[in-house]
């Protein structure tokens, strides 16, 4: 795993489902909010909504699929440099996905239901997003993994003291 690329280019490619991710939540809530439900608004919704349920799904898929990349890479022979680089689309990837957990929360229950699965599952993944860019941000700080080997050697040392 250590010779495998970093899947820079592939966040840069979430980081655009999620931007149109959120264009499509947009255009959901626009025809949803018209005032009169007309039959045609009705078919509006429910179209844009489908459509919408697609793009969340396919965006949960393509995270996965990054995460698990992600998860399974040796980062020790990075640079610093190329860390804080990845970390950096993470936390833009972050930003676009709590901006577009953020828009779906406008809408009713009654509308949401047909992307719950998909929203939840894309809260869980930006957690995990958020979590693994401030360890790249820590592994690429010396001081932050300086004081992180001090911390895990007091624990270690309380830990035996504990267990004798």
């Amino acid at each position: 795993m250590a010779t495998m690329a970093l899947p820079i280019g592939q966040i840069g490619n979430v980081i655009v489902h999620a931007e149109a991710a959120r264009a499509e939540t947009q255009r959901v809530a626009v025809a949803s909010e018209y005032g009169q439900a007309t039959f045609i608004t009705v078919i509006g919704v429910l179209a844009k909504s489908l459509a919408l349920r697609w793009t969340l799904s396919h965006l949960a898929k393509e995270q996965t699929k990054i995460l698990k990349v992600l998860v399974e890479r040796d980062f020790s022979n990075v640079t610093p440099g190329n860390l804080l680089d990845m970390a950096s689309r993470i936390d833009d990837l972050v930003a676009k996905e709590r901006g577009l957990l953020r828009e779906t929360d406008r809408f009713d229950v009654t509308v949401r239901v047909w992307w719950d699965a998909s929203l939840k599952l894309l809260a869980d993944q930006t957690e995990h997003f958020d979590s693994i860019s401030e360890s790249l941000h820590a592994a690429a700080d010396d001081h932050a993994t300086a004081l992180m080997a001090v911390a895990v050697s007091r624990f270690s040392t309380i830990h035996d003291q504990v267990m004798r």
